[in-house]
Protein backbone atom coordinates (compact mmCIF):
# COMPACT_ATOMS: atom_id res chain seq x y z
CA UNK A 1 0.00 0.00 0.00
CA UNK A 2 1.30 3.46 -0.88
CA UNK A 3 2.13 5.74 2.05
CA UNK A 4 -0.53 8.27 1.03
CA UNK A 5 -3.20 5.54 0.78
CA UNK A 6 -2.21 4.20 4.20
CA UNK A 7 -2.42 7.69 5.70
CA UNK A 8 -5.84 8.22 4.13
CA UNK A 9 -7.07 4.92 5.57
CA UNK A 10 -5.60 5.80 8.98
CA UNK A 11 -7.30 9.20 8.86
CA UNK A 12 -10.65 7.72 7.75
CA UNK A 13 -10.54 5.21 10.61
CA UNK A 14 -9.80 7.91 13.19
CA UNK A 15 -12.47 10.24 11.78
CA UNK A 16 -15.08 7.45 11.84
CA UNK A 17 -14.25 6.65 15.46
CA UNK A 18 -14.38 10.36 16.34
CA UNK A 19 -17.80 10.73 14.71
CA UNK A 20 -19.12 7.79 16.75
CA UNK A 21 -17.71 9.31 19.94
CA UNK A 22 -19.32 12.67 19.11
CA UNK A 23 -22.69 10.92 18.69
CA UNK A 24 -22.45 9.37 22.13
CA UNK A 25 -20.53 6.16 21.75
CA UNK A 26 -19.90 3.03 19.77
CA UNK A 27 -22.99 2.11 17.72
CA UNK A 28 -24.36 -1.35 18.40
CA UNK A 29 -22.70 -3.95 16.22
CA UNK A 30 -19.77 -1.70 15.32
CA UNK A 31 -16.13 -2.32 16.12
CA UNK A 32 -13.51 -0.19 17.83
CA UNK A 33 -9.89 -1.35 17.64
CA UNK A 34 -8.27 -1.76 21.06
CA UNK A 35 -4.82 -0.71 19.95
CA UNK A 36 -2.63 0.20 16.98
CA UNK A 37 -2.19 -3.42 15.83
CA UNK A 38 -5.97 -3.93 15.63
CA UNK A 39 -6.32 -0.53 14.00
CA UNK A 40 -3.83 -1.57 11.30
CA UNK A 41 -5.73 -4.82 10.60
CA UNK A 42 -9.20 -3.24 10.61
CA UNK A 43 -10.79 -3.55 7.15
CA UNK A 44 -14.17 -2.22 6.04
CA UNK A 45 -14.16 -1.86 2.27
CA UNK A 46 -17.56 -0.10 2.18
CA UNK A 47 -16.10 2.72 4.25
CA UNK A 48 -12.73 2.72 2.51
CA UNK A 49 -10.93 1.34 5.56
CA UNK A 50 -8.00 -0.75 4.47
CA UNK A 51 -5.24 -2.54 6.36
CA UNK A 52 -1.57 -1.62 6.40
CA UNK A 53 1.47 -3.63 7.37
CA UNK A 54 4.02 -0.97 8.32
CA UNK A 55 4.24 -1.09 12.15
CA UNK A 56 5.62 2.45 12.29
CA UNK A 57 2.60 3.96 10.59
CA UNK A 58 0.55 4.16 13.82
CA UNK A 59 3.45 4.17 16.27
CA UNK A 60 3.53 7.00 18.80
CA UNK A 61 5.95 9.90 18.40
CA UNK A 62 8.84 10.11 17.66
CA UNK A 63 9.07 6.91 15.58
CA UNK A 64 5.55 7.02 14.16
CA UNK A 65 4.85 8.44 10.73
CA UNK A 66 1.65 10.18 11.85
CA UNK A 67 1.89 10.97 15.58
CA UNK A 68 -1.02 13.43 15.43
CA UNK A 69 -3.33 10.71 14.09
CA UNK A 70 -2.02 8.26 16.70
CA UNK A 71 -2.76 10.76 19.48
CA UNK A 72 -6.28 11.29 18.13
CA UNK A 73 -6.80 7.51 17.90
CA UNK A 74 -5.62 6.99 21.50
CA UNK A 75 -8.00 9.69 22.74
CA UNK A 76 -11.07 8.48 20.86
CA UNK A 77 -10.43 4.78 21.53
CA UNK A 78 -10.21 5.52 25.26
CA UNK A 79 -13.61 7.23 25.08
CA UNK A 80 -15.27 4.51 23.02
CA UNK A 81 -13.83 1.59 24.96
CA UNK A 82 -14.61 3.10 28.37
CA UNK A 83 -17.03 0.78 30.15
CA UNK A 84 -20.58 2.08 30.06
CA UNK A 85 -21.98 2.74 33.52
CA UNK A 86 -25.47 1.51 34.21
CA UNK A 87 -27.86 3.89 35.94
CA UNK A 88 -27.23 3.92 39.67
CA UNK A 89 -23.67 2.66 39.45
CA UNK A 90 -22.30 6.17 39.85
CA UNK A 91 -24.20 6.56 43.12
CA UNK A 92 -22.93 3.17 44.32
CA UNK A 93 -19.40 4.14 43.34
CA UNK A 94 -19.68 7.42 45.25
CA UNK A 95 -21.05 5.61 48.31
CA UNK A 96 -18.09 3.21 48.23
CA UNK A 97 -15.72 6.15 47.93
CA UNK A 98 -17.36 7.92 50.90
CA UNK A 99 -17.11 4.72 52.94
CA UNK A 100 -13.43 4.31 52.05
CA UNK A 101 -12.74 7.94 52.96
CA UNK A 102 -14.57 7.51 56.29
CA UNK A 103 -12.40 4.49 57.07
CA UNK A 104 -9.27 6.40 56.11
CA UNK A 105 -10.37 9.31 58.31
CA UNK A 106 -10.90 6.94 61.28
CA UNK A 107 -7.42 5.47 60.80
CA UNK A 108 -5.83 8.92 60.53
CA UNK A 109 -7.75 10.15 63.58
CA UNK A 110 -6.52 7.18 65.59
CA UNK A 111 -2.94 7.74 64.41
CA UNK A 112 -3.25 11.43 65.33
CA UNK A 113 -4.45 10.53 68.84
CA UNK A 114 -1.61 8.01 69.30
CA UNK A 115 0.97 10.54 68.09
CA UNK A 116 -0.42 13.13 70.53
CA UNK A 117 -0.09 10.62 73.37
CA UNK A 118 3.47 9.79 72.31
CA UNK A 119 4.34 13.50 72.17
CA UNK A 120 2.92 14.05 75.67
CA UNK A 121 4.97 11.09 76.97
CA UNK A 122 8.14 12.44 75.31
CA UNK A 123 7.56 15.85 76.90
CA UNK A 124 7.13 14.22 80.30
CA UNK A 125 10.36 12.25 79.81
CA UNK A 126 12.14 15.46 78.78
CA UNK A 127 10.93 17.23 81.94
CA UNK A 128 12.10 14.30 84.09
CA UNK A 129 15.49 14.30 82.34
CA UNK A 130 15.83 18.08 82.78
CA UNK A 131 14.95 17.78 86.48
CA UNK A 132 17.48 14.97 86.90
CA UNK A 133 20.11 17.04 85.10
CA UNK A 134 19.42 20.06 87.31
CA UNK A 135 19.64 17.86 90.40
CA UNK A 136 22.91 16.33 89.20
CA UNK A 137 24.39 19.78 88.52
CA UNK A 138 23.30 20.94 91.95
CA UNK A 139 24.85 17.87 93.56
CA UNK A 140 28.04 18.38 91.56
CA UNK A 141 28.21 22.05 92.59
CA UNK A 142 27.80 21.04 96.23
CA UNK A 143 30.57 18.43 95.97
CA UNK A 144 32.96 20.46 93.82
CA UNK A 145 32.67 24.13 94.72
CA UNK A 146 33.07 26.56 91.86
CA UNK A 147 36.07 28.88 92.37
Amino acid sequence: MKPSAARESFQRKVELLESWAAKGGLPEGEYCPRGPAELARWVDMERGLTAWSNPNLAAPAPSGHYPELRARFDTVAAKLLKPVQRPGTELQSLKREVQALAQQMAVLSSEHRLMGQALTRERQLKEIAQAQLAEARSELARIVPIR
